[in-house]
């Protein structure tokens, strides 16, 4: 099964409480799931905080990414949100497999070397799966970079790998994507890549 959403999460200018957005998963035993979202874009003076949790029973293999432009870059709004909130909790029957949390404020020198480096569009790719290893991640980072973005990928403790990418625009950013999602699809469910993008 593949979820996504049918076009990017555009969160606007926020008076009051920020804006929540909060997603639940349990898949069962057996069972394939791909959780694909669009962009979410923080407007200036934005602010969101986000979860995605799941819980997984022992499976072929799950794989979920998120991504996100620093704002609309082209509008030179980079970094103006308020304030960015995101966390990734996956477990399993064994406990954690992967948690991940940021918060960002915004107008902030994120774009320096040890954030982002000047890249304004990041993303974070998590595939859990019992062949997702060392190798898997060798070969993740090298499709990555050659779609054009900044990548690096690292084996989870168990059943797992995260990627990273860093990217100057939307297009290298989605290349890098599909492409490491091709090469999960192919190593680990022996399936072509999905076309998702819409018209």
């Amino acid at each position: 099964m593949c979820l996504t959403t049918p076009s990017a999460t555009k969160v606007y200018r926020t008076r009051d409480a920020m804006a929540e957005q909060h997603v639940r998963m349990t898949v069962g035993a057996g069972a394939i799931c791909e959780w694909v979202p669009e962009h979410t874009i923080p407007f200036p003076g934005s602010k969101l905080r986000q979860t995605l949790d799941a819980d997984l029973a022992p499976m072929p293999g799950w794989s979920s990414w998120t991504r996100s432009p620093a704002a609309r870059v082209a509008r030179e709004e980079t970094w103006r949100f308020d304030h960015l909130e995101s966390a990734v909790t996956i477990r399993d029957g064994a406990g954690w497999l992967f948690h991940d949390r940021f918060v960002l404020r915004g107008r902030g020198g994120y774009d320096g070397l040890g954030f982002t480096e000047a890249q304004p569009y990041f993303a974070t790719v998590v595939v859990i799966a019992d062949g997702a290893t060392a190798e898997f991640a060798c070969a993740a980072t090298v499709v990555g970079e050659t779609a054009g973005a900044t990548v690096a990928a690292a084996p989870l403790p168990r059943r797992g790998v995260v990627v990273r990418v860093l990217a100057a625009g939307a297009p290298a950013l989605l290349a890098a994507i599909d492409a490491v999602w091709t090469v999960a699809r192919q190593r680990l469910l022996g399936a072509p890549a999905l076309a998702l993008r819409k018209p």
